[in-house]
């Protein structure tokens, strides 16, 4: 298809008159280049921002230096840990190494540290991308980082620092609200806020008091370009850091690069100096692309953000107020002033229109007063020829008078001559006088009487010489008449011919040529008219001539010769006048067909206006044609062309007045073709546009009703089509199988708040109804009214024969289908919507009926867990059972109501969901019931538990304290009494404990434990047997504790008898003392007293030494009340010793060997018999001589007290033979040594007696033997402590293997019913055919138990083996450890025998059944385990076959129900059918890998494993042919289903290609786009409304000329319309496939079925969409090129005009330097001009020189004028209307700066032709003052003539008579000539 704009030269102007060929450097950019050139500038930008701010947070610590390459220093991991460490405030460790794998490393800890504090994957960024360098991931990952630690920090903290900003609304980057997302990640991360609308949204609120001055931010990239959001923001921080803000910053235009540059780097200079911001942006990042980084320029403002929020949150209030005041004041007085600045430039655009209005009547009223100028020549010429007629006639009457007069004069002469002769003849002279006069009849008159008195008669030959004279002259006077008749006849001859006026004159070939001429003739007229006034003074000279005279004859040959001169000379002046007026005449002619040519020229324009008007508007479509900017713009020109109009039909009406001049028949028909066609014509074409206005105002009209009721469907469709009804069905949710609680938990977090749901549908069901009357009232009025005005419109269009009528009725019929089809899809949203709230209504009120049973099943699932054996179980049942009533009327009602299929389909899943959870709650019941009954156990268990504890607390706490063994040496024994009472009463109570209560709690305890294991069982035995572990702690803590306390009452029994003793041996000591003090009176008393006393002491001592050396004697030393007993008691003891040995000094030697050997001897024996008695306990212990490894119980067991008390007593008697070793041996020793000090008295032993040999000798075996003694108790002791040792370790380890037999046998049994449970349900799932038993849930159950077993089973063995394993290694030891006492030497058999002897055979042999056990009871576990695994794999199995089963159903309503079908539908149903092949492989893999147990325990399995392995056999093949039957019922509906999508991809095959359309209609608009860029440029040096007031300022004479910087550049107008009209033919090549592609989709959609709705409407929409792009683009292209042309019509009317007024300047200097010439010569002379007696001066030849070059300069002035005007002015014209008419198809108006050039050049014209009609007046009356100044010399001449007869009179040269004659014929002469100058 042509474009149609090329008919009218648009098109073809591209390529005419220019040259297109070559290379050139203008070409546009593929749409991929410019993506990459973009994408790089992107990444440049980033690897310097990023890489900058890494450094600053890098800096903050030591141990990295600056990147100087981001991508090359983040490869080894350290800077991306540190970077890491200083955000996250986290230690992050890195590797030392710096090897690859190292560097691997390093970044793989740095994204897990990222995805661990995100909580979000990295996606695609690995490790490997960034150690290999990869640029894109590597600032993708610090964009993740500064995005998440930074900026969505700043985003989440934001609203503490800021409460105004709530991010609860957070407006977006499209104008939509962006809302808190709740992530469903739990933690800190939770509710992320948009950070990106946040940081945006903090911005506006800094900058909201400068939004008056600095443009809006609308995101983080344009916006920043100019560099004044970035100087508001520091400006908004502090306004001293910026003080030239507005000063300086905000008057730059900020239109260039430069501009943009300037701010930016001052505002980042500003920041890094005074902010400490750093500078991560340069100005070039921002200005040097289109579209600047907007991640680049979001880290940097978040740096703002940090420092800003800083700041203003450590500000005062009062302070942060006031500076808030004072913006808030400011922005206000800036706002008013704003507002005073906008009603100036209105009043001044006002003023403005009116000037322009004034100026146009102006200009109208001059040209009609030029007309009626031009129009009067003719009355003019009429009147000028009347009066040059009376002129002639005058003359002639005054020249006949004149001759009369010399004719009376002659005779008068005659006459007196006469006399002269009558007088000279005698006296005849008066005769003859009177004669003559009587002949004559007339009398003489007195000036003939003083003639004749005063004439004298003439000298002869004066006489001859004057008729010499007067022949001369008249031969002289003849000769030049005849010369200059000669050249009148001549020049009357050769005159040349007007032109031609009745056919179209031209000025350079018709009038420049004979007004030339005419000028020229005029000219040597003029010259010759000297010599005719010459020749005029010469004829009256010879008429007057006297003395001789003429005669008649020549007077008359003189006269006649005159007359026919004049007579030729003044038919020249008359031709010549004629001439002149025919010039004058053929001016006008020209004026009147300039001016009709003129408004021929407009008419032509404004008809092409108006064409153009009409084509563009035929080309436009009705919604461009309706615009009011469009509408307005087509007045205003309807407006000017009518005021026009007028003034041209009153011009053609008054131009060519037949009453006052006839004009050329060709002038008269131009006229009348254009006051009868024409004009008409145009007028015509003005009321058909004011029609087509008319129309478009009634379509504008139209346009506005539609868009609001347009705009009322648009939002009720896009608000119903947005409806988001609540969703109150997850099929996800409701799985079978789960437990009852779970449902009932995740039901709820489902529905949260049905109430609230409710209450949304019952709003959203009255805004629908709200919604439905407002549709209705568009059906009813709205679209009612819009067809009224479509009616009105199409009425008016066809009326008015709209020459678009058939489009535009096309259009607004299609609008109407439009809206009426958008009105009926409103209405089936409504319809739908209505719908979907009626089925929202109905699965409300089945979910609230469903939330109700939810509800209640929890009520029951509470009363069944919280029900105890002492509630009645009737209530219980109760609960059920109405719950159990109340789903199945809910089902009955849902199943009932035929009409709401979609509801019980919607519902069904959860309906089965529901009803399982219903099943469950029977189940639970049951359950429960065997729980409580359990709990009720376990509680009565506890509570029994608690009883014991309390009772044995009790005991504990009365036996706990330890008795105060003090107070001995009181009398008062009643603190010892009560508590041996307190032990005896406790005891008596424990062993009631002990024989009643415990008895009952181990059988409760044992009944416990049996119940506790048994599957299924709630309770855990763990928990019970620390329960039995506490109280049996406790019961033996307290048996202890017993016999403690026992021990402390014979203990303080004990002590109170030693006590008692101690006091008797007291009062024995004091009467010994007393004894020994009479033996001492009577000083030297007999030996026997001092022998008798000697024993009664050693008696004493022996007695105190045994008290000593027992054990509760320790108690009697510590004992503050016995100190005093205990000193005196060793007082006089020590008192009775002393004065012992004083008294034995005195006795002989024989005596004090005797006194010492009997207190050695007694010493001895006391000794001896303590050690005797001692022994004599360790052997009745009975363990000293045990063996504790014999086999046998009888032979070595003993109860563990037995133990206890053995190792007590051991302690003491160990103890107690210590002091004995430590303190009585050497009391023993002294006692020997004073033997021997007793034998040394007699010098040594050999001087004693035999007797007293043999004592000493005694003494030394005595005491050796006692040392033995002591040593054999030692030994004993030592056995008896390791039998004691051996024992122990042999009573745990028997207990050990008692306990844990028992343990395990309790586990076996567990392993028993664990089997025997999953039997049951196997053949439960038998029996019933179905698997919803065996699911998830009881597997999970299976675990469980299982698990409890291990976790049992594994507590056990290890609380128990490793025990075990340890006492048996004890006991091991034991056994080849020799006992102590034994030799410790042996011979090499003996070692050998012990060697094999090691450890008994009967304890390996207890080893090894206590290993065997277990391992056992690991065959029984593995068995169990090996069935939970296998019943695990078949509920999965199961559970997937479920989910199978609902996967087809849902597949089967997806492929039945009506809506697109989409590749995911397939894939879902090929990844469900494989997972369902997988199904079959699974089954075989179940049935591959079943369980069985092994050897050791087939005996006990082997019968149930076969039964069961049959019953899982059976259930998998059942429920595998189910999920296969549906998979096969899939197969119709997948073969319509495929078939639809295949139909559908060739839908969406056809959507890919206007996609592919689509991306080719970007990248044309984009290149149109570019093109109008450039185009915006070039229009930017069209004058606006700065430069009109800076004219209006500067006046007219500023007027500013087009400025050569800123000429349109041809060349670049070529380049750019060639690529549009490139362009054009590619739009149109590829609008050719896109019509053939709208075509296959059309016949594609005849097709289309309800399944494919959207796919339709997204094609219908895209095609609009994509038709309605090729429109605009179409007419962008149309627009751009009229631009295009508009600007290369303005570029050639700025030309012409350029050379116009260059042609001006040259001429106007030309008449300037002419005026001042005019000027110097006018004061040079004026005071010539003033004294016309000096004015002969002008008479010079450079006067006459210089006057002939002025007139030739005139002259020349005129040709050009004429020139100019002929052929320049047209040109200017003709580029002004080209250019004018070049607007209007862009719908631009013509800049008032123009008119007035255009205007301007006309005034000037105007003037330059004024001031060269001034000139040439000026040299016209130059030339009559020297035509003056040559008659002003011919006078000077008559009067030196006149002066010299003057003289020659006085000199007496001629007498007096003939003087005065003279004298009087001179002064008439003079008088004469003076007349005749006069009269010229």
């Amino acid at each position: 298809m042509s474009w149609q704009l090329k008919s009218k030269g648009i098109g073809n102007g591209f390529k005419t008159g220019r040259s297109t060929g070559g290379s050139s450097s203008h070409h546009l950019e593929t749409g991929d280049d410019v993506v990459r050139q973009f994408a790089a500038s992107q990444i440049d930008t980033q690897k310097t921002t990023f890489m900058r701010w890494v450094n600053v947070q890098l800096a903050k610590t030591t141990a990295y230096g600056p990147m100087t390459s981001i991508e090359k220093d983040m490869k080894d991991g350290k800077r991306l840990i540190g970077l890491l460490e200083v955000v996250s405030n986290e230690p992050l460790k890195p590797e030392r190494g710096n090897m690859r794998i190292h560097q691997m490393a390093n970044v793989s800890k740095a994204l897990a540290f990222l995805e661990k504090s995100t909580d979000e994957a990295m996606g695609t960024i690995g490790n490997e991308d960034i150690v290999d360098g990869n640029v894109k991931l590597t600032l993708g990952l610090v964009w993740i980082i500064i995005y998440r630690f930074q900026i969505q920090h700043i985003a989440n903290t934001m609203a503490d620092l800021y409460p105004s900003l709530g991010v609860d609304s957070l407006e977006s980057e499209d104008g939509s609200v962006a809302t808190i997302s709740k992530s469903k990640k739990k933690g800190p991360t939770s509710h992320q806020v948009d950070a990106k609308q946040a940081l945006l949204k903090w911005v506006r609120y800094q900058l909201d008091d400068y939004s008056d001055i600095i443009p809006p931010i609308q995101d983080f990239h344009r916006s920043w370009k100019t560099g004044l959001a970035f100087a508001a923001l520091i400006h908004r921080h502090d306004p001293g850091f910026l003080p030239d803000f507005y000063t300086a910053i905000l008057p730059r235009a900020h239109e260039t690069i430069d501009q943009w540059r300037t701010t930016l780097t001052t505002a980042f200079q500003v920041a890094m100096d005074n902010m400490t911001i750093p500078r991560l942006l340069d100005p070039e990042d921002l200005v040097g692309v289109e579209t600047p980084d907007e991640r680049s320029i979001m880290t940097y403002v978040s740096e703002y953000y940090l420092v800003m929020s800083k700041h203003q949150h450590e500000l005062a209030p009062e302070i942060a107020a006031e500076l808030q005041t004072s913006r808030t004041i400011a922005k206000v007085q800036r706002e008013t002033q704003a507002g005073e600045d906008l009603q100036a430039a209105q009043r001044s655009i006002q003023e403005a229109e009116a000037r322009k209005k004034q100026e146009e009547l102006e200009e109208l009223e001059r040209i009609r007063l030029k007309r009626l100028e031009i129009e009067g020549w003719s009355i003019r010429a009429a009147e000028r020829a009347k009066e040059e007629e009376d002129a002639r006639r005058k003359r002639r009457e005054e020249e006949e008078e004149k001759s009369l007069q010399r004719k009376l004069r002659r005779e008068a002469k005659e006459r007196e001559k006469a006399a002269l002769l009558q007088q000279v003849n005698g006296g005849a002279y008066t005769r003859r006088r009177a004669g003559s006069s009587a002949l004559t009849g007339t009398d003489l008159t007195e000036s003939e009487h003083d003639l004749a008195a005063g004439m004298e008669p003439m000298d002869p030959e004066e006489l001859q010489q004057r008729q010499v004279e007067l022949d001369e002259k008249l031969a002289e006077y003849l000769q030049g008449i005849a010369e200059l008749g000669e050249w009148v006849r001549q020049y009357e001859c050769e005159f040349p011919e007007s032109p031609d006026k009745t056919i179209p004159l031209d000025s350079g070939k018709d009038l420049e040529p004979f007004s030339a001429t005419i000028g020229q003739l005029e000219q040597d007229r003029s010259d010759k008219e000297q010599e005719m006034s010459r020749f005029h003074v010469a004829r009256n000279e010879l008429l007057d001539f006297e003395s001789p005279e003429l005669t008649i004859d020549q007077s008359k040959e003189v006269d006649q010769i005159w007359w026919d001169l004049d007579s030729g000379w003044t038919s020249l002046g008359k031709k010549l006048a004629e001439a002149k007026d025919s010039i004058q005449e053929i001016k006008w002619i020209l004026q009147c067909a300039q001016e009709l040519e003129h408004i021929q020229s407009d008419i032509q324009r404004f008809e092409e206006q108006v064409c153009a008007a009409v084509d563009k508007r035929m080309q436009d479509t009705i919604q461009e044609r309706a615009k009011a900017s469009t509408l307005d713009h087509q007045e205003s020109n309807v407006f000017s062309i009518g005021v026009l109009l007028k003034t041209y039909k009153s011009t053609l009406t008054t131009i060519l007045d037949s009453t006052v001049y006839t004009a050329p028949e060709y002038l008269v028909e131009l006229r009348t073709e254009l006051s009868t066609t024409q004009l008409p014509r145009l007028v015509s074409s003005v009321e058909t546009a004011r029609h087509y206005l008319a129309n478009d105002r009634l379509l504008q009209a139209f346009l506005g009703s539609l868009a609001i009721q347009e705009a009322v469907i648009a939002k009720s469709t896009e608000w119903l089509a947005s409806i988001q009804y609540p969703s109150f069905v997850s099929e996800d949710i409701w799985t079978i199988g789960e437990s009852a609680k779970d449902l009932a938990t995740r039901d709820i977090s489902q529905d949260l708040d049905l109430d609230q749901a409710t209450i949304v549908v019952a709003e959203l069901k009255t805004k629908l109804e709200e919604e439905e009357i407002k549709v209705a009232e568009v059906r009813s009025m709205g679209l009612e009214r819009v067809t009224e005005e479509a009616g009105s419109v199409i009425t008016s269009i066809g009326e008015s024969q709209d020459v678009t009528s058939e489009s535009a009725i096309a259009q607004l019929k299609e609008m109407l289908e439009e809206v009426t089809h958008n009105l009926e899809q409103s209405e089936g949203l409504l319809a739908k919507g209505n719908e979907q709230c009626t089925y929202s209504t109905r699965v409300l009120e089945y979910l609230g009926s469903a939330k109700a049973i939810v509800s209640q099943v929890e009520a029951a699932h509470a009363s069944v867990s919280n029900w105890s054996m002492k509630e009645p179980v009737t209530e219980v049942e109760a609960a059920v059972r109405r719950v159990e009533s109340n789903f199945t009327q809910l089902e009955a009602t849902v199943k009932d109501s035929k009409d709401e299929s979609t509801v019980w389909e919607s519902i069904q899943i959860r309906h089965g969901g529901l009803s399982a959870l219903v099943e469950d709650l029977g189940a639970a019941l049951q359950e429960r019931q065997d729980i409580v009954k359990g709990n009720q156990q376990m509680k009565d268990f506890l509570e029994f538990t608690f009883a014991c504890q309390s009772n044995l607390r009790d005991f504990r706490s009365k036996l706990h304290d330890d008795p105060s063994l003090r107070g001995f040496g009181l009398d008062d024994a009643t603190p010892f009494d009560e508590f041996a009472a307190l032990v005896v009463t406790v005891g008596q109570s424990f062993d009631e404990f002990e024989q009643t209560t415990y008895v009952e709690f181990s059988e409760a305890a044992a009944a416990m434990i049996e119940s506790a294991t048994k599957p299924g069982s709630k309770q855990d035995p763990a928990v019970v047997q620390g329960k039995i572990d506490s109280v049996n702690r406790l019961l033996e803590h307290i048996r202890s504790l017993r016999l403690d306390r026992e021990r402390d009452v014979v203990t303080a029994r004990e002590c109170q008898r030693i006590v008692v003793s101690l006091r008797s041996l007291i009062v024995e000591y004091a009467a010994l003392e007393a004894d020994y003090k009479l033996v001492d009176i009577v000083a030297s008393g007999p030996n026997g007293v001092v022998m008798e006393l000697g024993e009664r002491s050693n008696k004493l001592s022996n007695e105190f030494l045994l008290l000593e050396q027992e054990i509760p004697f320790r108690h009697i030393v510590q004992d503050p009340s016995c100190a005093e007993l205990i000193r005196e008691l060793k007082t006089y003891q020590a008192t009775v010793l002393e004065t012992q040995l004083l008294l034995r000094s005195g006795l002989e030697v024989n005596q004090q060997w005797s006194l010492i050997w009997e207190q050695f001897s007694d010493r001895v024996e006391a000794l001896e018999s303590y050690l005797a008695e001692t022994e004599k306990e360790i052997l009745a212990r009975g363990i000293a001589t045990i063996n504790g490894l014999a086999d046998g119980d009888e032979h070595w067991k003993k109860t563990e007290d037995e133990l206890h008390e053995t190792e007590i007593a051991n302690n003491k008697t160990s103890s107690s033979l210590k002091d004995f070793q430590r303190l009585r041996l050497v009391e023993l020793a002294t006692l020997r040594n004073d033997l021997q000090y007793s034998a040394a008295r007699e010098a040594g032993i050999e001087p004693l007696d035999q007797h007293r040999q043999d004592q000493y000798h005694e003494s030394e075996r005595k005491q050796q033997k006692l040392r033995e003694h002591l040593q054999r108790l030692y030994i004993l002791t030592s056995q008896e402590g390791f039998q004691l040792e051996i024992l122990g370790q042999r009573l745990v380890w028997s207990q050990q293997l008692s306990e844990s037999k028992t343990e395990v046998e309790s586990s076996i049994k567990n392993c028993q019913d664990f089997v025997e449970g999953y039997s049951r349900m196997l053949n439960q799932c038998s029996i019933k055919h179905s698997t919803a038993d065996f699911n998830l849930k009881a597997t999970e159950a299976m675990k469980q138990q299982l698990d409890k077993m291990f976790a049992m089973a594994a507590d056990q063995k290890d609380e128990r083996y490793d025990v075990t394993l340890t006492i048996y290694n004890s006991l091991a030891e034991l056994a080849v450890v020799p006992a102590p006492g034994s030799s410790s030497t042996s011979t090499s058999e003996d070692d050998a025998t012990a060697s094999k002897n090691t450890v008994p055979l009967h304890l390996e042999v207890e080893l090894y059944e206590f290993k065997n056990q277990y391992a056992l009871l690991e065959n029984h576990l593995e068995y169990c385990r090996q069935i939970t695994e296998f019943a695990a794999r078949a509920a999965s199995y199961f559970r997937k076959v479920d989910a199978m089963d609902s996967g087809f159903i849902r597949m089967a309503t997806e492929l039945k129900g009506e809506k697109e079908a989409s590749q995911k539908t397939l894939e879902k149903l090929r990844a469900i059918r494989v997972e369902f092949e997988e199904l079959s492989e699974d089954r075989a893999a179940i049935l591959k890998g079943q369980y069985k147990p092994t050897d050791k325990v087939s005996d006990v399995y082997g019968p149930s494993h076969q039964s069961n392995r049959a019953d899982i056999d059976k259930l998998l093949k059942a429920r595998f042919d189910k999920s296969l039957e549906l998979n096969k019922a899939l197969d119709p509906l997948l073969l319509v289903f495929e078939t639809l999508f295949a139909y559908q991809n060739g839908l969406r095959a056809l959507y890919q290609e206007l996609s592919e359309h689509d991306k080719w209609i970007c990248m044309s608009a984009s290149k149109v786009q570019s093109v109008h860029e450039q185009i915006k440029q070039m229009f930017k040096s069209w004058p606006g409304d700065e430069l009109e007031r800076q004219k209006e300022a500067q006046g007219e004479e500023a007027m500013v000329l087009f400025d050569v910087d800123e000429q349109i550049m041809v060349d670049e107008l070529d380049v750019l319309m060639a690529e549009m009209d490139k362009e054009f033919t590619h739009v149109q090549q590829k609008k050719l496939t896109f019509a053939q592609t709208k075509d296959k989709i059309e016949l594609a959609l005849e097709q289309a079925t309800a399944h494919s709705k959207q796919l339709q409407a997204e094609l219908e929409w895209y095609i609009d969409n994509l038709t309605g792009k090729i429109q605009g683009l179409e007419t962008d292209i149309r627009t751009r090129a009229l631009q295009l042309q508009s600007l290369e019509k303005r570029a050639i009317w700025e030309k012409e005009i350029e050379v116009a007024r260059s042609w001006f300047k040259d001429f106007a200097r030309a008449v300037i330097l002419f005026a001042r010439e005019q000027q110097r010569w006018q004061a040079n002379h004026q005071k010539e001009m003033d004294d016309a007696a000096s004015m002969r001066s002008f008479r010079t030849t450079a006067s006459r020189i210089q006057l002939s070059q002025l007139g030739n300069s005139i002259v020349e002035f005129e040709q050009l004028v004429e020139k100019f005007e002929h052929e320049s002015r047209p040109r200017v014209n003709k580029a002004w209307a080209d250019l004018c008419n070049s607007l209007v198809y862009i719908s631009r108006s013509i800049p008032d700066e123009f008119l007035r050039r255009q205007t301007g050049l006309g005034r000037e014209f105007e003037e330059i032709r004024r001031q060269v009609g001034y000139s040439a007046h000026v040299v016209t009356q130059r030339k009559s003052l020297e035509d003056v100044a040559f008659r002003l010399e011919e006078l000077d001449a008559y009067k030196e003539e006149l002066m010299k007869s003057s003289a020659s009179i006085k000199g007496g040269r001629y007498g007096t008579e003939t003087a005065s004659v003279k004298k009087e014929k001179g002064w008439s002469r003079f008088q004469a000539k003076v007349k005749k100058l006069a009269r010229k």
